[in-house]
C-alpha cells in the first residue's frame, strides 16, 4: 500500500511568502515583516521567526495534543558504545546514531507544537556513556514519556544595528558539536571522521554548522524570513594555535566566536574572561528536554561558540557561578545553542517598481513582490546588477509586465512566474541567451517574441491546463513541461522529456513539490542524459525502462518514492524536511527504497537523484554510473 509520509508535521514552514509567491493553504509560522533594524540600538530585541520554546503544562491540551496523529522523526543522536566512565580523552570513534530520541511537529488550534519521546537518557558524552545517565533526568525529563513543546517567537538580541548582525537572545536548543570523535592510536589529535581529515574541534565541518543551515533554518524561518537572512563570510580562527584555525565559509546561520563575544561593539565586555552579564543566555524548556545542563536559577550553564583551542575542544561561555565568564573548552554533548546571523535588510537593494510593487536583489535573485502592474520605466534600479541577475521570481500578486522589462540579461537562467500574473509584454525575455527554465504558474497570456533569442534548450513549465503558455510553446516550438497533481495516487507527474544536463532545475521541481504538500511519488516521463560512457553503465534488470542512443541515455517511467530509509529500518520525514536537506546539499534525503503497488505500479529510483539538480553538468558520468549500479543490486 502507498505509505502516507505527509503530515502535519510539514505545514509549518509553509507560511505565505511575500517575496517567494508561494501560497499554501495553511500559515503556521509567527508572520514576519521585512525588518530594518539600523535605526535600533545595540542589545535591543527583536522577534524573528519561531522555534519550539515552553513545555505545555495544561493537562486539557496535552490530552487533546496526545490524540493528534505524529509522525516520528529522529533526532539521530549518537550513543557511545562504553557502559560506564572510560579514561578521559579516549576517542575510538565506536559513537553511532540511534533513533532512541524523536520529535513530531502538530498543528493544533492553529498552534504549532512539537513532540518529544525518547527511550534512553541522552548521554552528556557519547565517547563515555550509553544513554545511562543525563541532565535531562535532573531537568525533570523522564524515558517513554510524550512532551511537548509550544512554538514561540525567537527573541533575537541586536548586535551590530547597522550591518543587521544579531544573535538568539536565548539558549534555544542543545545539540553535539560533533557527536562522532576519533583519536587515533598513538596520536594527540582527535578527528570528526575515520580518514582522519578534519580535525573534531574543526567549525566548517562540524554538525552543528550543518545542524543550523538545515534543520535549525528550515524550522525556525519560513520562506520570506529565510530570504530576509544573509549569507555571511564566517572567518574562524583558533584562539591560541592557527593550526586549529578552521577554513572560511559562507552561512546564513552561524555560531559567535571569542572575538564576539568580547567586542565592546557588540555590548559585551573585554576581555573574554571579564565577567559580563550580557553573556549570561537564558535557556529554553525544550533545550532542558533535549538535555542542557542548566542552573536552578534559570540561566543555562554553558553555551558553545565556534573558535577552536585544539584539536577537539571548541570555547564555551558559562553563566552559573561565572557571571558570563569564557572558559576554556567544551567537550561533552550539552551545548547550549545560541544562534546569530545578519539580517540581509541591511545589505539589500530595495525599491518601487509600480503603485504597490517593489523589487528587491540578493544574491544572484530579482524579486518583483506585492500587487498589480510593474510600470513601464526607462530606469527602475536593478540595472546595475544586470550581469549578476540569474533567476526571477514574482509574487502571486504581481498581475503584468510590460514591454522589454527583463530583455538582454546575459546570464539570467531561470524565471518563476507567480500564479497572479495575467500578462506579459513584448520582448519582456528577449535576448537572454543562457534562459533555459521559465515556471507559470498561471494562465498568463505572453506577447509576441518575448522570449527571442533564448536558449534552444528553453523550456516552459506550467500545470496541466494552462492554455495560453502551452499555445506559446507550442507556436514557437519551445519545449514545455506538463505538471499534473494526481490526488489519489498522490503522484506529482512531470510530462515531457527533461533534459537533466540543461532543463532539470532544482527551483521549478521545488516549487510545485511545495504547492503539491501530500505528494507521495514523483513521476517522470522520460530524463536525458548526454556523454555517458556507457561501458561504466550496467543494466541488467529489465524493470528498469532504459536505452541507449550513442553515449546519450534515457531513463523512461521514472518514480521517485518520498519515504527515507534509515539503518534501523523505514521512517518517515515530512516532505518539507527533505526539500530542506535537499536544498542545502545534504542528499542522503534520497536514499531510498520503492515498493511496487497496485495502483501505481513499479517504481524506478535514484538512490541519490538530487544530485543531478545541482552538479549534473560537471559530474554526470560518475554519478549515473554510481546510481545505476546501485539501482542494479537492489532489483537482484
Amino acid at each position: 500500500m502507498l505509505k502516507k509520509f505527509y503530515k502535519k508535521a510539514m505545514s509549518f514552514i509553509m507560511a505565505a511568502a511575500l517575496l517567494t509567491g508561494v501560497v499554501p493553504s495553511i500559515d503556521f509560522m509567527v508572520e514576519s515583516k521585512a525588518v530594518d533594524i539600523s535605526s535600533m540600538n545595540v542589545g535591543d530585541i527583536i522577534e524573528f521567526g519561531s522555534y519550539p520554546q515552553s513545555e505545555v503544562k495544561d493537562k486539557d491540551l496535552i490530552s487533546e495534543l496526545d490524540k493528534e496523529d505524529k509522525t516520528w522523526i529522529s533526532y539521530d543522536y549518537y550513543l557511545g558504545t562504553h557502559s560506564g566512565f572510560i579514561q578521559s580523552g579516549s576517542a575510538d570513534g565506536t559513537m553511532y546514531k540511534s533513533d532512541y530520541m524523536r520529535y513530531a511537529d502538530i498543528e493544533y488550534n492553529g498552534e504549532m507544537y512539537r513532540a518529544v519521546i525518547f527511550d534512553l537518557y541522552r548521554p552528556f558524552d557519547t565517547m563515555r556513556y550509553e544513554g545511562h545517565f543525563s541532565d535531562q533526568e535532573d531537568n525533570g525529563y523522564f524515558p517513554n514519556n510524550v512532551y511537548y513543546f509550544k512554538y514561540e517567537p525567537i527573541e533575537w538580541r541586536i548586535l551590530d544595528p547597522e550591518n543587521g548582525f544579531v544573535c538568539c537572545n536565548n539558549a534555544i536548543d542543545c545539540r553535539d558539536f560533533n557527536g562522532y570523535v576519533y583519536r587515533p592510536e598513538g596520536e594527540s589529535n582527535y578527528y570528526s571522521d575515520p580518514d582522519c581529515t578534519n580535525y573534531a574541534s574543526d567549525y566548517s565541518t562540524s554538525e552543528i554548522r550543518e545542524w543550523l543551515n538545515n534543520d535549525f533554518l528550515y524550522t525556525a524561518f519560513n520562506s520570506e524570513e529565510r530570504f530576509m537572512i544573509k549569507k555571511s563570510p564566517v572567518e574562524t580562527p583558533s584562539r591560541d594555535n592557527d593550526e586549529y584555525g578552521c577554513p572560511s565559509v559562507t552561512d546564513k546561520i552561524f555560531l559567535l566566536s571569542v572575538s564576539d563575544i568580547s567586542n565592546t561593539d557588540y555590548g559585551f565586555k573585554s576581555p573574554y574572561k571579564t565577567t559580563d552579564s550580557a553573556r549570561i543566555m537564558r535557556f529554553t524548556d525544550y533545550a532542558a528536554c533535549q538535555g542542557l545542563s542548566c542552573s536552578e536559577t534559570g540561566y543555562s550553564s554553558n553555551w558553545v561558540l565556534r573558535t577552536p583551542i585544539d584539536s577537539y575542544r571548541v570555547c564555551n561561555v558559562h553563566c552559573e557561578g561565572y557571571g558570563g565568564n569564557y572558559i576554556s573548552a567544551n567537550e561533552t554533548d550539552y551545548c547550549g545553542v545560541v544562534p546569530a546571523f545578519n539580517l540581509k535588510s541591511a545589505f539589500t537593494e530595495y525599491d518601487e517598481c509600480g503603485e504597490n510593487a517593489v523589487w528587491s536583489y540578493s544574491d544572484g535573485a530579482l524579486r518583483i513582490s506585492g500587487t498589480g502592474s510593474v510600470s513601464d520605466s526607462d530606469e527602475y534600479g536593478w540595472e546595475e546588477y544586470n550581469d549578476s541577475i540569474e533567476y526571477i521570481e514574482t509574487d502571486d500578486g504581481i498581475v503584468s509586465f510590460p514591454y522589454d522589462i527583463f530583455s538582454g540579461l546575459n546570464n539570467l537562467k531561470e524565471v518563476h512566474l507567480g500564479n497572479g500574473l495575467q500578462s506579459i509584454g513584448k520582448n519582456a525575455f528577449s535576448d537572454c541567451p543562457q534562459l533555459s527554465n521559465v515556471s507559470f504558474m498561471g494562465n498568463t497570456q505572453i506577447g509576441d517574441n518575448s522570449f527571442s533569442g533564448a536558449n534552444s534548450a528553453l523550456m516552459f513549465i506550467y500545470e496541466d491546463g494552462n492554455t495560453e503558455p502551452a499555445l506559446f510553446a507550442e507556436q514557437n516550438s519551445i519545449k514545455s513541461l506538463t505538471v499534473s497533481f494526481d490526488e489519489d495516487k498522490k503522484i506529482l507527474s512531470f510530462n515531457g522529456t527533461i533534459d537533466v544536463n540543461k532543463n532539470l532545475s532544482y527551483f521549478f521541481f521545488k516549487k510545485y513539490l511545495l504547492i503539491n504538500q501530500d505528494s507521495e511519488y514523483i513521476y517522470f516521463t522520460e530524463l536525458d542524459f548526454h556523454n555517458v560512457i556507457r561501458e561504466q553503465i550496467i543494466i541488467e534488470n529489465e524493470e528498469i525502462d532504459a536505452e541507449f542512443n550513442g553515449n546519450d541515455l534515457t531513463l523512461h517511467n521514472v518514480y521517485i518514492s518520498l519515504e527515507v530509509l534509515y539503518e534501523d529500518g523505514q521512517y518517515q520525514i515530512s516532505f518539507a524536511k527533505m526539500l530542506s536537506l535537499l536544498e542545502s546539499g545534504n542528499y542522503d534525503a534520497f536514499k531510498l527504497i520503492v515498493e511496487a503497488d497496485e495502483e501505481t505500479g513499479e517504481k524506478i529510483f535514484f538512490e541519490k537523484v538530487a544530485y543531478f539538480f545541482e552538479t549534473i553538468v560537471t559530474a554526470a558520468l560518475k554519478a549515473i554510473s554510481k546510481i545505476i549500479n546501485v539501482i542494479t543490486k537492489w532489483f537482484k
